[in-house]
């Protein structure tokens, strides 16, 4: 009988980048644990334009999400959520975001600037707590009447998440 072994190894962010040459770049950072608790959620104060070409892509121009997830992470927060100019939910600096509102779970459409990430899609295609997931604009005076919040991504998968405060055009309210 042969005995196989096993290698542990920490979790770790594996980032593939492929340049205009054809060049390949490869870089691997530790993944560090969460907090318990739900994913804390902040929202942007930089609004995004309503319409974005290249939303629909993970590109390397991505420098105010990045921006954004290190606010978040200055705050404690997991990541912060951006509106558009127009008023309505796109998506986080590093997650999708899934919205439940009069009973329904919702997540913004990739024509609203969402990118269509492999964990929105599997949301998507399996659903929710054994419920359906729609796509559907989602306004940012919604969120105040959100019963519950999750975010996903490929790496953490779908986690729950509480957003902590609302931007509107009279300054922040607590949530």
């Amino acid at each position: 009988m042969q005995q196989s072994s096993t290698i542990t190894t920490p979790a770790a962010r594996l980032r593939l980048s492929l340049n205009r040459r054809g060049a390949v770049a490869v870089q691997v950072e530790p993944l560090p644990d969460l907090p318990l608790g739900p994913a804390l959620l902040g929202l942007s104060p930089q609004r995004l334009p309503n319409a974005q070409p290249l939303a629909a892509y993970k590109t390397t121009l991505r420098s105010h999400y990045d921006a954004a997830v290190r606010a978040a992470m200055a705050q404690g927060q997991f990541d912060q959520l951006f509106l558009t100019e127009g008023g309505w939910l796109t998506e986080g600096g590093r997650s999708s975001v899934i919205v439940k509102l009069a009973g329904q779970w919702c997540t913004p459409p990739v024509a609203d600037g969402a990118l269509p990430g492999v964990a929105r899609a599997q949301v998507l295609a399996n659903g929710l707590d054994g419920q359906p997931v729609l796509e559907r604009r989602i306004w940012a005076a919604e969120l105040e009447h959100a019963q519950d919040w999750r975010v996903c991504n490929a790496l953490r998968g779908v986690l729950p998440a509480q957003l902590v405060r609302l931007r509107d055009s009279g300054g922040f309210l607590a949530k």
